[in-house]
Parts: structure tokens; sequence; C-alpha cells
């Protein structure tokens, strides 16, 4: 029968209202109580009667459970609060990655115009030869060739001039 009692805070813990679980437990508590004192004859009352203890040990297990469940609801509440937390702030990254990216798509094109690019496709062989436009693949072919001929003559001319 104790473990009845305990059934509207488990639901009162559902709500995750501390408010109404505390109330019910001072209900309940109260309610054991005063129907203790109700069921037994006047100036039967003992400390050491046996309904007496049965009652203070009903009481105590409604206190434990409201206490685990408040418990349970404060640590539920932290866990959502936290979750929210780190939404909050894997949005603001996403943000900054996404500022970042658009920097660096902005520097692209700006060096793009600064060397004159019009259009695409545009290809840039070794920072050297360029090549505009939709080309055959034997164009692409000979500018790689000469890109890669250009930078291996470089540290030749750069040995030769020191």
């Amino acid at each position: 029968m104790a473990a009845i009692f305990g059934l509207p805070l488990v639901l009162a813990g559902a709500t995750r209202s501390r408010v109404l679980l505390w109330i019910l437990t001072a209900l309940l508590v109260t309610t054991t109580f005063v129907v203790y004192a109700l069921q037994i004859p006047p100036g039967a009352f003992s400390p050491k009667e046996i309904f007496f203890v049965n009652r203070l040990l009903n009481a105590i297990s409604l206190l434990l459970l409201a206490g685990l469940l408040h418990i349970w609801m404060r640590s539920a509440t932290a866990r959502e609060a936290q979750a929210r937390v780190i939404k909050e702030q894997n949005e603001k990254l996403q943000a900054a990655r996404v500022s970042r990216r658009m920097i660096e798509v902005q520097e692209a094109e700006r060096r793009a115009h600064a060397i004159g690019v019009s259009g695409v496709p545009f290809f840039i062989f070794a920072r050297r030869l360029a090549v505009s436009g939709a080309q055959p693949v034997d164009v692409l072919v000979q500018a790689i060739a000469e890109a890669r001929s250009a930078a291996a003559d470089e540290p030749a001319h750069a040995s030769s001039a020191s």
C-alpha cells in the first residue's frame, strides 16, 4: 500500500513542476497522519505503536521519493539548459565558419580580379601562366608543361644571378 502513496509524486515528477511535487508531498504526509489520528482510539497514541511507526516510515519514504524527484527535475533542467547553450555555441561557430569562408571567397575574387580574371573557367599554372575560357585538353597539357619548365628554370636563374 505504501508504494501507491508515491504514485502521485511520480506523476508530479513527470510534469517537472517542483511546486506541485512539494505540495502533493505535504498533502500526502499530512493525510497520512490525519488518517492515523482518526483511526486510533482517543488516548491510545504511543510513538512505539506499530501503526504509528508504519505511518512514520511511509512519510519518510514519501519525503525521500520527493527529494529524489526534485533532484532529478533539477538535473533535467540543467541538462536541457546545457543542451541549449551547446546548440547556441554550435550555431555561432557555424556562422563564424560561414563568415570566414565568405571572406576567403571574397579575397579569392579580389585576387582574381586583380590579375584580370573576367570569366570562368580560368586556369593559373605556377602563378605565371594563365589560360582563360574552355580550352582543349592539348592546350591545358601544354600550359602545364610550360609552367613546369618555367618553374624548373627559375632556380637556375636565381643561382646564376648571384
